[in-house]
């Protein structure tokens, strides 16, 4: 018989005792994550060479890769992380042959090539089709933050300082959660990152000679919420206890960035 909720007993018992809650502490690896992802798209940022965008994309693309599959409980972790890193070299050779505007022409090929991919990998593997939804969650959220990232590291020709002012902010702003990711303080984490991000969005765009407008901060502030947001979201994933998975949050957390970056790159007031 079904439960109150609808659920037969079986699926209720399941989602009651699926995963034990992770206590909530700081995570170093998945700040340091952050950080060197922050680093990798300011310095593309700031050498505005194509090339130096293709390698970001490449670099930071391959880590998330790599953890991303275990982060979210891929029933098939190697197969998924084979198709991340395939859209992976798909997007950098996409931005590779688009060397002028429009930056992304290609990437939506190269997405749909990861698309097609990850359909295809249950095909192959039987242990995949098992828990087909959990499989393509997973690989297309991660499809996602990969894209993310190409969108992020190719706004500078939109506005030559938005990359960098994003990664940066992202990158001091993550430095926060050593100090607040705790049980008592965790509720401030949101508003303090918020504030961090703004100001040092701020300070890097006046450090650039760029004047003080209002748009860096803008740009600080969401993109360090934004990144925030995702950080907190997978928080509760048990592969943050491995490298790999904390490593690729953080990586992620910067990457998926991108689009609201790229429309405030767009907005005047930038």
């Amino acid at each position: 018989m079904p439960s109150r909720d609808g659920y037969p007993p079986q699926v209720t018992s399941s989602i009651a005792t699926d995963v034990p809650a992770v206590p909530v502490r700081p995570r170093p690896l998945v700040v340091l994550g952050a950080v060197l992802a922050g680093i990798v798209v300011t310095l593309a940022g700031l050498s505005g060479q194509h090339l130096a965008d293709v390698a970001a994309v490449l670099v930071t693309g391959l880590v998330v890769a790599r953890g991303w599959p275990r982060l979210v409980r891929s029933p098939a972790p190697v197969g998924a992380g084979v198709v991340l890193a395939l859209t992976t070299l798909a997007l950098a050779v996409a931005l590779l042959l688009q060397s002028g505007p429009p930056r992304l022409h290609q990437v939506p090929v190269a997405v749909a090539g990861g698309v097609v991919l990850m359909c295809l990998h249950p095909l192959v593997r039987e242990d995949a089709r098992a828990r087909l939804a959990e499989l393509l969650t997973g690989s297309s959220l991660g499809i996602l933050v990969l894209v993310s990232g190409a969108v992020l590291v190719t706004t500078h020709p939109v506005d030559a300082t938005v990359a960098t002012v994003a990664g940066v902010s992202v990158s001091v702003a993550a430095l926060v959660d050593l100090v607040l990711e705790r049980p008592g303080t965790a509720a401030w984490m949101l508003p303090v990152e918020m504030l961090v991000g703004g100001a040092v969005g701020l300070l890097v765009h006046v450090t650039l000679g760029e004047g003080g407008e209002a748009g860096p901060v803008l740009v600080g502030l969401a993109a360090a919420a934004v990144a925030l947001c995702l950080r907190r979201a997978i928080s509760q994933q048990p592969a943050l206890t491995t490298a790999p998975g904390a490593v690729a949050a953080g990586v992620a957390s910067v990457l998926f960035v991108g689009p609201v970056v790229l429309a405030l790159a767009r907005m005047p007031i930038t």
